[in-house]
């Protein structure tokens, strides 16, 4: 994403093009999976994804795009969105309770859990879309307690989320398959999601105050950052 900021924003400079460009990106990253039930990104893979995201909000900030949506309307799509995607799951789950083949089908493709897992289908961007809108027209106070806690956040997503990682830490670290079904699975779920925060915030800590200082300040780095800045700034 950082290598390919500086030809994104020469692109977000004519409007146009990044207008036709966002509604191939689109088509060809949401359509398929959406209603063809794909389990990847058909077409291309997460980083086209992040860098239609990418392009997509430097679309909408440099139209005022963000100036028409209320709070109101983000509000309603979020609700709408998201009891979407409960609908989907109950109503998936009923039917698999009541048809033996319908269940068979689910399990295949995941149906009751498609849509909330993967964030590039037309609900779940439609979801988070709405809900980004939501918190940036939504008034807050400064927190220093909330901005120390977020400075972490990247370094919990970057630890959950590594793909060598992720399934040795669900399956053989919390265990999850064995209490998905438990009467306690609640409690289980909100122990499990604090654990996993608090370690990675505990890691990203440990990186930005013992690692971080000590790379930035050397001669090397600092001088990798002024040709990147002149490499940057030349677009």
């Amino acid at each position: 994403m950082l290598l390919l900021t500086p030809f994104m924003n020469a692109c977000l400079s004519n409007l146009k093009r990044t207008k036709m460009l966002l509604i191939v990106l689109f088509v060809i990253n949401s359509i398929p999976s959406t209603f063809l039930f794909r389990n990847d990104f058909f077409f291309s893979g997460e980083i086209v994804w992040f860098c239609f995201l990418y392009l997509l909000m430097g679309y909408i900030k440099r139209t005022g795009m963000e100036n028409s949506i209320s709070r109101k309307t983000s509000l309603y799509m979020t609700i709408g969105a998201y009891l979407f995607l409960l609908l989907v799951y109950f109503g998936t789950e009923y039917l698999s309770s009541m048809n033996a083949q319908f269940a068979s089908v689910n399990t295949v493709l995941e149906l009751s859990t498609y849509y909330i897992n993967r964030y590039h289908t037309l609900p779940s961007f439609v979801c988070s879309l709405s809900v980004f809108f939501l918190f940036e027209k939504t008034k807050m106070r400064y927190n220093k307690t909330i901005n120390e806690i977020s400075k972490g956040c990247f370094g919990v997503y970057i630890l959950h989320q590594a793909p060598g990682f992720t399934k040795f830490m669900w399956q053989e670290i919390f265990k999850t398959q064995e209490w998905l079904y438990s009467t306690n699975y609640i409690l289980y779920y909100l122990g499990t999601v604090l654990s996993i925060f608090a370690i990675g915030s505990g890691i990203d800590l440990i990186r930005r105050k013992c690692i971080e200082n000590s790379i930035c300040s050397s001669s090397l780095v600092k001088s990798i950052n002024e040709r990147l800045e002149k490499f940057y700034l030349g677009f």
